[in-house]
């Protein structure tokens, strides 16, 4: 995700990180304080698949809504590992990998 946003910065928009805590963990409230008034997306990985943290999806969905921004989550590791279910997590859009859960390497899918 980090390097998606570096190539949009050389397109010449602008992105904001959001600190985690010692776990991992993004605070929902972080998110809601780097939101701008010119913010077009929040996206946030759902699952690192490394150190295994769960990202607390479902609360910043309910402040991006709020803003009425799109929210993004990248699942590629969390599909297969934890239950996913777009409309419960409150996502506009959420991206996976086939791969990831014995697909066809290669298959990816954003939507």
């Amino acid at each position: 995700m980090l390097n998606s946003a570096k190539t949009l910065e050389k397109w010449g928009f602008e992105y904001s990180t959001v600190p985690v805590d010692k776990y991992g963990t993004v605070n929902p409230d972080d998110v809601r304080k780097a939101i701008r008034g010119d913010t077009i997306l929040v996206s946030i990985m759902h699952a690192n698949g490394e150190v295994g943290t769960i990202e607390p999806i479902r609360e910043i969905a309910k402040i991006t809504k709020e803003k009425d921004i799109p929210f993004h989550t990248d699942a590629v590791a969390a599909v297969g590992n934890i239950p996913v279910n777009v409309k419960e997590l409150g996502v506009d859009t959420l991206s996976l990998a086939a791969n990831m859960f014995y697909g066809p390497k290669g298959s990816r899918h954003c939507g």
